[in-house]
């Protein structure tokens, strides 16, 4: 009988120890939905970064909110949009950019890009 009681008591730490540490049931898990992408519009309303000509390669596409991480990809300029938001480098403090605020060079690798808030004032990028 007392054997059993210990199997018992082992198992239910067990579980009560998995349960504690555990995510309660039905909790939702944040996870930014901030994305990068190839631009396939004519036009954008987010955030769009330019690489140079020499790149080959077509603008990129920010949306969402939260961070997207770009590796250190070179871009040359941006256009905010209708987003507000952080470029952040590798090597310099990240610059900070207002929606509407319009096109701003960059010249530089750009780390990851954060986007805050969305300002439906009808400011689109050329893509």
């Amino acid at each position: 009988m007392r054997k059993s009681f210990k199997v018992a008591t082992a198992f239910t730490g067990t579980a009560a120890a998995t349960a504690m540490f555990a995510p309660a049931a039905g909790a939702a898990t944040v996870t930014p939905d901030a994305s990068h992408f190839n631009c396939n519009a004519p036009t954008f309303f987010g955030t769009v970064l330019y690489r140079p000509a020499s790149a080959h390669h077509g603008p990129t596409c920010v949306s969402g909110f939260g961070k997207t991480n770009l590796g250190s990809t070179y871009f040359q300029y941006f256009c905010a949009g209708g987003f507000s938001g952080n470029i952040i480098f590798p090597d310099r403090p990240a610059r900070h950019y207002g929606p509407g605020s319009g096109i701003g060079t960059l010249n530089d690798h750009v780390r990851s890009v954060s986007l805050t808030r969305f300002l439906a004032t009808g400011d689109t990028c050329r893509a």
